[in-house]
């Protein structure tokens, strides 16, 4: 995953009631665009997305922080966000001061064991044989 050491902002604080973007979102996006990675190998689409976000407030939810920090993501490297399909989504309570994100993005026809990816939908993958073809599975089953 890539980790961006910058508090993720809300939805709430990125719009106003309008969907105006406020001063907050739109110094967010100058941060973001400088401190992520310049360029970003893309999988072909459809899209998963995995992000981590470190939360300091109790009274967060990561869903809340998604669309303006995708929305970063998405326009940092070009694509449009309508081609993610699938979101998984971690909120992880940290202290004030080191809130931060971490993000992947993938293709939703990736197949993961052990957080590894092994296949994608067009390659062949016996993952009945897992144990015997994955170190990790074969050291789990013994």
């Amino acid at each position: 995953m890539i980790k961006v050491n910058i508090k993720p902002l809300s939805i709430n604080q990125a719009y106003t009631g309008q969907r105006n973007c406020t001063a907050k979102y739109r110094n967010y996006k100058m941060h973001l665009n400088t401190m992520l990675p310049s360029k970003l190998d893309l999988p072909n689409p459809p899209f998963v997305i995995y992000f981590e976000f470190g939360l300091s407030s109790k009274a967060s939810d990561g869903d809340n922080c998604i669309k303006a920090t995708q929305d970063c993501i998405a326009n940092k490297y070009g694509f449009n966000d309508r081609l993610i399909k699938r979101w998984v989504v971690d909120a992880v309570d940290v202290k004030k001061g080191e809130e931060y994100f971490k993000f992947r993005i993938e293709s939703i026809n990736s197949f993961y064991c052990h957080d590894e990816l092994v296949a994608n939908a067009c390659e062949d993958y016996d993952f009945k044989k897992c144990k015997e073809q994955c170190i990790k599975c074969k050291n789990e089953f013994k």
